[in-house]
């Protein structure tokens, strides 16, 4: 909590570490922070932005700092974020896939190496590949998961003391007893911690049922000493599902809200009935040309195509890897939760070194992934909904290209359920129920005939962005 530095009003016994603040405040880290529950109170005269850090800004001294060890140079909004995140308040954050909110929420990493940032992430592919990420940019980072278990007594006890400066895990690792939520209520750890929930969707999308502990992350509050800064970041919340991600997670009210939406300009959204009746290799053969050999087949470009289950996975598999002669069918690759470790580090070798043409996968590389060089994203049959669309076709045009997003339906989708009428004629059924069940936000994507970026936009709530 800040104060007013008034000596007397300090007792040395009580307080523990202390920082000087500019312009006579004082952030108090000791037993006194078990009573303090209001959020901090800044000074309208120096905002944070302002606050000197040695002979400059913070918010200097971070852009520096980014540039110097990453050589990107930071947007405004994203030191908005990271500044706010390094003074303790919550933030949420909104913005499009591959616009740079792991970079925003890292910088304060490099400004101060005490701070520890604990990402809590949804998948264990997306775990390894950040922590790799930001050890490139020669942090101090872990992933804690079922990779790590064997070695896990002694990874836990080195986070504990702070050894490192980010950690990468899922909800379940760090709300279990066996794992991180005993290094949540150790004083010396908490009261340099930043809590940042990527994916932050999945607290709506999974916490009531299919992964429960992303309901249960507000637990984190009661676990930690004092309160800690919690950062909720995602491309895809529409307004009531914000508002439930902040209730989940207890975030105090007056959190930095920032809002860029999910437009992005590179990607080209499309959809495409596909003919009843048809075989699995007619309805992907597109994606293999014709008289294609090995040289011009790897290009620099790679195709996700996501389905909805592995056993989707697999058939296309099969089905493409015999339209290819066998020198070829390397080329194709199938990406799911339960390929081992190895697999899959394979894998994302192959698509980095430009060895892989079509990569196949279900969710388990649908949220996060940064694969380079990816111009084409199809989608097999319609998702569960209209945020895992969104999250998968945001994997291509990272590097800004165009990048086209194809969603291939089944023809039940857009066909009517009809029914005899008297005079043995069939009539629509009323009200209009279709073939094949989807997901109603879905369903209207598929249909619509303004421009899909429009109803994306609709759907989101997204702020304007000039584009038509």
């Amino acid at each position: 909590m800040w104060r007013r530095s008034k000596q007397s009003r300090l007792n040395p016994k009580r307080a523990g570490n202390h920082a000087r603040e500019p312009s006579g405040y004082l952030l108090v880290v000791s037993v006194d922070a078990f009573f303090l529950t209001s959020p901090p109170i800044l000074p309208a005269s120096m905002p944070l932005h302002s606050r000197p850090f040695g002979p400059q800004t913070v918010r200097e001294a971070m852009r520096e700092a980014t540039i110097a060890i990453t050589g990107l140079e930071p947007h405004e909004e994203q030191l908005d974020v990271a500044v706010a995140i390094y003074y303790n308040r919550d933030v949420v954050l909104i913005a499009g896939t591959g616009w740079g909110k792991t970079l925003a929420f890292i910088m304060p990493c490099f400004l101060d190496k005490k701070i520890t940032i604990i990402i809590v992430s949804p998948l264990n592919a997306l775990e390894d590949n950040q922590a790799q990420r930001f050890q490139e940019w020669g942090l101090k980072a872990t992933a804690v998961n079922s990779a790590t278990r064997k070695a896990e007594w002694r990874l836990i006890k080195a986070i504990a003391a702070s050894h490192f400066q980010v950690v990468v895990t899922s909800p379940e690792n760090l709300l279990s007893p066996d794992c991180l939520r005993p290094v949540l209520t150790k004083l010396a750890f908490a009261q340099h911690a930043k809590i940042i929930v990527d994916e932050a969707h999945c607290i709506c999308l999974w916490g009531p049922k299919f992964r429960p502990c992303w309901g249960r992350l507000g637990e984190i509050q009661s676990l930690v000493p004092f309160r800690v800064p919690f950062l909720l970041a995602t491309a895809t919340a529409t307004p009531s599902m914000i508002t439930e991600m902040t209730k989940s997670v207890h975030m105090r009210a007056g959190y930095l809200f920032v809002n860029l939406g999910n437009f992005r300009p590179n990607l080209v959204w499309e959809v495409e009935i596909m003919k009843e009746r048809s075989t699995l290799q007619e309805q992907v053969g597109f994606l293999i040309p014709e008289n294609s050999s090995l040289a011009n087949f790897l290009v620099d470009e790679c195709v996700l195509l996501y389905v909805n289950s592995r056993a989707a996975a697999h058939k296309l598999a099969y089905a493409l890897c015999k339209l290819l002669p066998s020198t070829m069918r390397h080329t194709v690759e199938i990406f799911h939760a339960i390929r081992g470790p190895l697999t899959k580090a394979w894998i994302l070798y192959k698509i980095f070194n430009k060895g892989l043409r079509i990569l196949i996968c279900t969710k388990a590389a649908g949220m996060g992934c940064d694969f380079p060089n990816i111009r084409l994203v199809v989608q097999y049959m319609a998702p569960d909904n209209m945020i895992s669309w969104i999250q998968r076709g945001g994997r291509g045009g990272r590097d800004s290209t165009r990048c086209r997003c194809l969603l291939l339906v089944e023809p039940g989708i857009v066909k009517k359920k009809t029914t005899k009428n008297a005079s043995g004629k069939c009539v629509p059924i009323e009200p209009v129920e279709y073939s094949k069940a989807c997901d109603d936000v879905m369903h209207q994507y598929i249909l619509t005939e303004e421009c899909r970026w429009k109803f994306i936009d609709n759907h989101f709530q997204n702020p304007g962005h000039g584009h038509k």
